[in-house]
């Protein structure tokens, strides 16, 4: 009876161990759309400091949303961003920044919406006008991003971290 405690002991010791080893070993894959869409973040990094340096109260930006687009006109990347401020009375607003690069960006406060169907579908989490849809809230004119004539992905939050105001 001894003996037969001590096997099963053993066996469960083991059990544990090779059970822990891999799943310590093992580590989460990462999507490859997701990778992608990372790649933008210092874009991204950029039109928020673009937009602080904007803002009459650059600390009470909230961040409600933001879009990455590209249609292959010559900018890296067109960051839309939906968000919340202080203005000079104190009162919050709510507004739209699109950014191409410091040289080049504007407000749009019409009517609370971006130019572009597809900019403004995809910040309402609404699908696309384009015809793929590469993952949740990314979309795009073809399957093959590199050679697509147009994509746009909305930002995942809890995956993006909004740099710290200087």
């Amino acid at each position: 009876m001894k003996n037969l405690k001590k096997i099963i002991s053993v066996l469960l010791i083991m059990m544990l161990m090779v059970g822990c080893g891999n799943s310590a070993n093992t580590e989460p894959e990462v999507d490859a759309n997701l990778e992608f869409q990372r790649e933008y973040y210092k874009n991204v990094d950029e039109a928020i400091e673009c937009l602080r340096d904007n803002l009459k109260n650059p600390s009470s930006l909230q961040v409600n949303a933001i879009v990455v687009s590209h249609d292959k006109s010559g900018f890296d990347a067109q960051i839309n961003i939906r968000f919340a401020s202080q203005n000079n009375l104190g009162a919050m607003i709510d507004d739209n920044f699109c950014y191409f690069n410091n040289d080049f960006y504007y407000f749009k406060s019409q009517n609370g919406t971006f130019d572009g169907k597809a900019v403004y579908a995809a910040i309402k989490g609404e699908n696309s006008d384009y015809p793929i849809q590469i993952a949740d809230d990314f979309w795009a004119s073809s399957d093959d991003l590199e050679s697509a004539d147009f994509w746009v992905f909305k930002v995942d939050l809890e995956d993006y971290t909004i740099p710290d105001q200087y």
